[in-house]
């Protein structure tokens, strides 16, 4: 099913349709937050978010989409995926 996605500051949310991301009244379907997550590309349109309770697949129309969005998010899930690295044991008990 066809989602639309909104990303404000760090705190990624989405909705069922376009006509409710794009009206303050509407609640989101559902929100995950991009500073505990781990980015990973799948290929030329699709990526993954990933945190420790959720993961989301998600599919751009095309690579210049799929590119703005890992643009916007790099620089958030950086964060997280730099903690992770400098302490691998929060990795192995996180994941194990």
């Amino acid at each position: 099913d066809r989602r639309w996605f909104v990303l404000k500051a760090d705190v990624l949310s989405w909705y069922h349709h376009q006509q409710d991301a794009e009206s303050a009244g509407h609640q989101p379907s559902g929100t995950m937050n991009c500073t505990s997550s781990v980015l990973k590309r799948l290929d030329a349109t699709q990526f993954m978010l990933v945190t420790q309770g959720r993961t989301l697949t998600m599919r751009a129309d095309n690579r210049s989409q799929r590119a703005q969005w890992m643009c916007a998010l790099e620089p958030i899930v950086a964060v997280f995926e730099n903690r992770l690295g400098a302490n691998v044991g929060s990795v192995q008990s996180m994941t194990g």
